[in-house]
């Protein structure tokens, strides 16, 4: 029968519906392992998204195999089978969804906030100004982070984007493979005193995006070391509760910053520059380039 105005309220929700159907009907026709194969590319947000669309995908991703893929994007196919078997029986979709972990797929925003007196106007009254800064984060499977300091949080993703096909995107898939193994080396001998030195070259003044390099502690903390070039700055971050969805706020317990000149001494041996410690976490934010950052 002709499709009329009723069934659909223009064009283009016609091509959307047909394209839906078409889209159903290549996927009744693809066999399970070439399904799986296409799930192995997506991150688990994307493959709990897909399981949304159709019976089809919501079998499909109960599959172990598939949260297998997904959590060897963010550890190596080793740890993830080692913390898999020790903490869950085997299973991947609980290692995704429960256990703390950083993640790859956003950034993690840091506001803080303070009044300010103003000047005096009429009838001798003082306004108060609301002043509010933002420290923002993007980790890296290969234990890079991009950090920026910025009071507005207009155009972030496109400066964080430009920073990681510099930083991380222009790397071969070779050496970031090699720089992730590293990282869990790091990672596993790590003592929770960490003491790691920042290698990127940050360019200089005039940088907004700078590169440092962060490791998961044994206490499922996260130690961030970042030079910003007049200081090198440490942040000592913890996971809210070791329940789920933890992996989505930060919060920092300790942040001071040293002297470059004094960056390759021991902590203990250096003077500190202490800052404020927020009260508030650093909040996760899974965005697309182009998407504007709700202001929390």
């Amino acid at each position: 029968a002709p499709m009329t105005d009723c069934d659909c309220d223009s064009k283009d929700d016609a091509v959307a519906a047909a394209a839906v159907v078409q889209t159903a009907l290549i996927v009744k026709k693809l066999k399970e392992d070439v399904l799986l194969h296409v799930l192995s590319w997506l991150d688990g947000c994307d493959v709990a998204q897909l399981s949304t669309t159709c019976r089809d995908f919501h079998q499909l991703s109960e599959e172990n195999v598939v949260w297998r893929q997904c959590c060897e994007h963010i550890w190596s196919a080793r740890a993830a089978k080692r913390k898999a078997r020790k903490l869950f029986a085997g299973d991947f979709r609980r290692l995704f969804v429960e256990y703390p972990r950083v993640r790859f797929d956003g950034l993690y925003v840091l506001q803080t906030s303070y009044y300010r007196a103003g000047a005096y106007g009429l009838r001798n009254a003082q306004s108060i100004h609301k002043i509010s800064y933002f420290r923002t984060f993007r980790f890296f499977p290969n234990g890079l982070v991009l950090y920026e300091l910025m009071n507005s949080l207009d155009n972030v993703a496109a400066r964080f984007d430009r920073a990681a096909e510099r930083f991380y995107y222009g790397l071969t898939p070779e050496q970031r493979q090699q720089q992730q193994e590293q990282q869990q080396l790091i990672d596993n001998s790590n003592n929770g005193n960490n003491n790691n030195n920042n290698n990127n070259n940050n360019n200089g003044r005039g940088v907004s995006v700078y590169a440092g390099r962060y490791t998961v502690t044994r206490d499922q903390g996260v130690s961030v070391v970042v030079d910003v070039n007049h200081l090198v700055l440490h942040f000592a971050m913890m996971f809210d509760e070791f329940i789920q969805g933890s992996h989505d706020r930060l919060y920092v317990h300790a942040f001071f910053g040293v002297e470059p000149e004094h960056k390759h001494l021991p902590l203990e041996q250096v003077e500190r520059v202490r800052f404020s410690v927020p009260e508030t976490p650093a909040r996760f934010w899974r965005w697309t380039l182009g998407d504007d950052i709700p202001v929390y």
